[in-house]
């Protein structure tokens, strides 16, 4: 039988082999067959660094402990690499820069897992996180209506870095534009053979847009304007086509396809005219006489090419007036003339739009 000495002395020898075994850390058993507690999830997410390159952190939920070993392996697609792996100890979350992975990433399924193990003990089961695909949001493909003189974007957006759209380490300045073409309407009026009277122009730069490392995160915006024309032309229909391309080592075309662009004529008609000797009347209805000899201008608009000139010269039988005997209209490269008997009931009358 012990003595009450010999009692405590088992007893403190029992509590050393306990601890040699198990250890205690935080009121926590911990050993080679121990697994630290299991956090609520991971989170992989795609970002850009300062240099606008593209990288994958793979976060715990939780913080794990100062004595937790974490795990971190990525996979593209179900195939994971020995360079893809990431140990961090007492630390939630490890980085993976995407050019070390050396793979295109554009549409492949990314996803990231973690493993926690006490110093010294075997890795617990695998915690997996969601999927990322990085993928191209296009404008969506219902009609756009806009009102001549007002504006409306089309929106686009990307869920990666563009420097993940294709294998970076191989393309260093891979990247993603966005190519646009207003397609005009069959009867679109022209200044000349070659030049449109647009219905709507992009107020862009270029016809090629870039995401940059800052908008690919807010999304692309490109406005579409209007034109307020200065023409009674009724509603036109035209085309916006967009397409997407990926300046990868093999350059991707994505057509994102065609939206349909009415542009509404919110011109208002007016008419002034000269007749008499002549007595004119504008276009917002004020009237005056002008019986002075020499040339003048009728009418000219203030952006089209389009001007109507009339010489005022003494009227037949000489009251001592003048009358409208010659005209010139000009639209465009092209004039037109009118030469007639000066006579008193030479009339001018002028359709045009505010």
């Amino acid at each position: 039988m012990f003595t009450l000495r010999g009692q405590r002395l088992m007893h403190f020898i029992l509590f050393i082999w306990l601890v040699t075994q198990c250890g205690y850390t935080s009121g926590q058993v911990k050993g080679q067959d121990k697994c630290p507690e299991k956090p609520s999830g991971v989170t992989l997410t795609a970002e850009a660094n300062l240099a606008g390159e593209g990288v994958l952190p793979c976060s715990l939920n939780e913080y794990p402990g100062d004595d937790v070993v974490v795990r971190f392996t990525w996979e593209v697609d179900g195939v994971t690499s020995n360079t893809w792996v990431r140990e961090v100890k007492g630390e939630k979350a490890a980085t993976l820069p995407a050019k070390d992975m050396d793979v295109d990433l554009f549409e492949k399924k990314i996803k990231c897992f973690a493993e926690l193990k006490f110093q010294g003990g075997k890795f617990c089961d695998k915690i997996e996180s969601d999927t990322i695909t990085p993928t191209i949001t296009c404008p969506a493909l219902t009609p756009i209506t806009i009102a001549e003189g007002e504006t409306h974007t089309v929106d686009m957006k990307l869920n990666a870095p563009p420097s993940m759209y294709c294998n970076s380490k191989r393309k260093p300045d891979c990247g993603v534009d966005v190519f646009l073409e207003l397609v005009p309407h069959v009867l679109d009026l022209k200044c000349t053979e070659q030049d449109i009277i647009p219905q709507a122009v992009l107020q862009t730069e270029d016809c090629v847009v870039k995401f940059t490392r800052k908008t690919w995160k807010t999304g692309l915006s490109i406005p579409i304007k209007a034109v307020l024309d200065g023409m009674k032309d009724g509603d036109r229909k035209i085309q916006l086509q967009v397409t997407v391309g990926i300046n990868g080592q093999t350059p991707k075309y994505i057509e994102c396809g065609s939206v349909e662009v009415t542009v509404t004529d919110e011109d208002k008609p007016a008419l002034c005219s000269s007749h008499g000797d002549p007595h004119l009347v504008t276009f917002d209805q004020l009237t005056f006489d002008n019986q002075i000899f020499g040339e003048f201008v009728v009418y000219k608009h203030k952006t089209l090419p389009y001007e109507v000139r009339a010489d005022q010269v003494a009227c037949t039988p000489p009251w001592g007036a003048t009358c409208n005997c010659k005209v010139a209209v000009r639209v465009g490269d092209d004039v037109f003339t009118f030469r007639l008997v000066c006579v008193f009931v030479f009339v001018l009358k002028f359709d045009a739009v505010d």
